[in-house]
Order: C-alpha cells, then structure tokens, then sequence
C-alpha cells in the first residue's frame, strides 16, 4: 500500500508537468483511486502487458485509465517496450526495445492539451488530445560495436514537425528534412 500511495504521489508531481492550463483546469476536480497492478495476458497464457491503473468517479459513473508504468513483452516473454501513462492515461514516455535488449526508439511528451468541452468527452473519447513529443531512434553499427542515435525530431499530433536530423554512426549529421 505504502508503494502505491508513493508511486501515486510521484506521478502528481511528474504528471502536471506537460499539461497546459486548459488541460489542468478541466481534471482539476478529479479525484483517482490507484486500483492494483493489471496484468494482460497473450491467449497462450503468457503476459503481454503488466502495470497499474487509476479509477475516477464522474456523475457517478467510474473510468479506469492506465497509469504509471507499464511494460509490453512479446510471447516469449522479452520486453518489448515500456510506457509510462500521466495521471490520466496520457503517454508520457514510450520506449521501445530490439531483440538484443538495446532501446530501439524512445519518445518523450513535452506538452499535452485538450479540446474536450467536459469530463465525460475527456474520458470517452481520444480525439481531443493534442500532444508534443521529441522523438529519437537509434541503430547499432556492427563495425563500431556500438548503438547510435540514428535520427532525432519532433512529433506534434502524430505528425512530424520542424527539423528531423539523421546521423551517421559517427555522429556526424547526414541530413535535415524540414516539417511542417
């Protein structure tokens, strides 16, 4: 009880961190109920997703969001990628895994607003969700023995934005694409 309730009190702390003003004043009277950690499993009984969850109460109907960590595995049970959820099930950070072990990609979220009207849009639909995320992706060279960032840049809405760098194994910038 004492994890959660400190892992909870963290994500506060954490979770406000990218959300405007707008988004903050729509949740701000929400309170959330850490439920116990959730395990999803492959039909093979294996587990595919591990992690905890939040619940909210609004004109008496209760929502259950991810929140915290979670970890994704494939069916033999290597970690595929892990997640962590804001206090309202929003991304936050999103890291994906190779075969090897080593971080293939990882994508931080930097703002995240909303266009919902009200708490029951907020939690019965996504399509009101603006977000802002620095992205990277990264390669191993075989010859160098070594990972390196590949390319680098900004995704607004699922969109890249602005200028997306790609790089050589050596570090050295190998081109720029301009998005708008």
């Amino acid at each position: 009880m004492i994890k959660k309730l400190l892992l909870f009190i963290l994500l506060c702390q954490f979770g406000y961190a990218q959300h405007t003003e707008r988004f903050i004043a729509l949740v701000s009277e929400l309170e959330g109920t850490p439920l116990d950690s959730i395990t999803l499993f492959y039909k093979v009984n294996t587990v595919e997703w591990k992690g905890p969850a939040i619940q909210y109460c609004y004109m008496k109907k209760p929502y259950e969001t991810y929140t915290g960590e979670w970890t994704h595995y494939d069916r033999k049970g290597n970690k595929i990628s892990t997640v962590v959820f804001g206090l309202y099930g929003n991304v936050l950070t999103f890291v994906t895994y190779n075969k090897d072990g080593w971080i293939s990609s990882e994508s931080v979220t930097y703002e995240l607003d909303t266009t919902a009207k009200n708490l029951t849009e907020f939690f019965e639909s996504n399509g009101h969700l603006l977000f802002k995320r620095k992205e990277r992706t990264y390669r191993y060279d075989k010859a160098l023995q070594k990972r390196y960032l590949y390319q680098e840049g900004e995704n607004w809405n699922g969109k890249k934005r602005g200028v997306w760098k790609t790089y050589a194994a050596d570090g050295t910038v190998v081109k720029e694409k301009q998005y708008s």
